[in-house]
């Protein structure tokens, strides 16, 4: 839905009609709806209905556009059969802002008849359950939202706690919205991991925050996210998030047993977004494919599922299927070169990494530390190192080019570093996506281990998360 307002700073608002009327729709079983990562790619671009359509793999489109003046507003809406550009439905709304619920229901409601689904009264109210009511909320909710999405995109000056200030409006407004809940934790969250100065954050922080706070503040809002769910899958996604940032695991095996039988927890609209992480961690990679699979399909500009699916089959090591999906990637321009990186140098082509090398600029500015480690380009390594501390870069790389030159009491230092922290199995969790395996000793993060044995993981499967040592100079 464009934004036809004289301010711009409106798109979080049609960007937020948008955003419901999608999940109300991905509710229902008989539609396949585009996830919000593809179907927002073609955002401000002029491009014909049937060659989104044909480049979303999708039969019909909805358009429509929010104008907005004071308190009223002016809504348009079609439903578009992409195949001839036809119009299936199309409606205009002169409301209020205080009725946009109303119109966001009645789009909903009134594409999915369209479309010849069956809406009964339970099933309706299903549709809009993960929402709510309240508009104040609703504004609040979305430009939370649209902040988020700018900071981790890395295009805004803005940073997640200035994102949570909206999303603590939204909770006041509504305390029993749950998506704020959810949302609002993802500052608390790298704060505890990566510290005031993540790239997300960049000291930010509230007043006297610290990590006592930071960590109580999260725990909080991960009971009312649990206490407000309003389905089993949103609840149980919820409960697994919390287990695995606590220090006690010992309730995980029953949790993973549902989870096995309830595979369907990963479509729910308020999944913890470290789910997948989590689940590679706790040695139930397996479960995610098949939906990974089914989004790429569906949603096939969703950069995260692209790289998620390729990092876990270079994390088996299924190296030849993981070159074919970064192939398929292409076409939609999401990445660089890491994916393809990673893949030379898990597989160990030194012939393929040296021609990237090369390209990049004989270690520019954005060659990873990783890349030059590979190479054997020692001292280069620890100069990028020095540079990627410096800047907070992910910790995983650090690690793995520490390792990859033969620096094992640094990488274990590392290590053991994250292991103390409050999140410390969640850094984990992403380091165990890609490359696979932890660059130390098991030794080196005795917390870690201590509650993959809560969990029920068997001993052989702990000691298969960490690599060998490795102290030899030239790798």
């Amino acid at each position: 839905f464009v934004n036809m307002s004289s301010d711009p700073e409106q798109d979080y608002f049609s960007d937020g009609l948008t955003e419901e009327i999608l999940n109300s729709l991905a509710m229902l079983p008989e539609l396949q709806v585009t996830a919000r990562t593809s179907s927002f790619h073609f955002k401000g671009q002029n491009i014909p209905v049937p060659e989104i359509a044909k480049k979303l793999g999708v039969a019909h489109v909805v358009e429509g556009s929010v104008r907005r003046g004071g308190d009223t507003l002016r809504i348009t809406a079609q439903l578009i059969l992409a195949s001839d550009g036809s119009h299936l439905w199309s409606n205009t709304y002169d409301r209020s802002v205080k009725d946009v619920l109303d119109v966001q229901r009645d789009v909903a409601e009134s594409i999915a008849q369209a479309l010849d689904v069956v809406l009964d009264a339970k099933r309706s109210q299903e549709m809009f359950a993960s929402g709510t009511r309240n508009v104040e909320a609703f504004e609040a909710y979305h430009k939370g939202l649209a902040y988020s999405t700018s900071v981790h995109s890395l295009i805004s000056d803005k940073n997640l706690w200035d994102a949570n200030i909206y999303f603590a409006q939204a909770i006041a407004a509504d305390p029993k919205f749950a998506a704020p809940h959810q949302d609002i934790q993802d500052a608390y969250e790298h704060y505890l991991m990566e510290g005031a100065n993540s790239q997300f954050l960049k000291k930010g922080e509230p007043e006297d925050l610290n990590a006592a706070e930071a960590l109580r503040q999260l725990r909080f809002h991960q009971n009312k996210a649990i206490e407000l769910a309003n389905t089993r899958e949103s609840k149980l996604s919820a409960e697994i998030a919390k287990a695995f940032e606590s220090d006690d695991w010992q309730d995980m095996p029953r949790m993973l047993k549902m989870v096995r039988q309830n595979p369907s927890i990963f479509n729910t609209v308020t999944s913890s977004v470290w789910w997948i992480d989590i689940l590679h961690a706790l040695g139930e990679g397996e479960l995610i494919v098949p939906q990974l699979q089914e989004e790429i399909v569906h949603s096939p500009y969703s950069r995260l599922s692209w790289y998620y699916l390729i990092s876990h089959h270079l994390g088996k090591g299924n190296f030849e299927e993981a070159k074919k999906i970064i192939e398929q990637s292409k076409q939609y321009s999401l990445f660089k070169d890491i994916p393809t990186i990673e893949l030379y140098i898990l597989s160990g082509d030194q012939i393929k990494l040296k021609e990237i090398y090369d390209q990049m600029g004989q270690a520019g500015d954005y060659t990873p530390a990783t890349l030059l480690a590979a190479l054997g380009k020692k001292e280069e390594t620890l100069l990028k190192i020095s540079q990627e501390v410096q800047k907070k870069e992910r910790t995983k790389d650090l690690t793995w080019a520490y390792y990859l030159i033969g620096a094992q009491d640094k990488a274990n230092a590392i290590i053991t570093e994250i292991d103390k922290r409050p999140l410390g199995a969640l850094m984990f969790a992403q380091i165990l996506l890609t490359p696979g395996k932890i660059h130390a000793s098991k030794e080196s993060a005795p917390n870690f281990v201590r509650k993959l044995r809560q969990a029920g993981i068997a001993e052989d499967k702990i000691n298969a998360m960490f690599l060998p040592s490795n102290t030899e100079t030239n790798p």
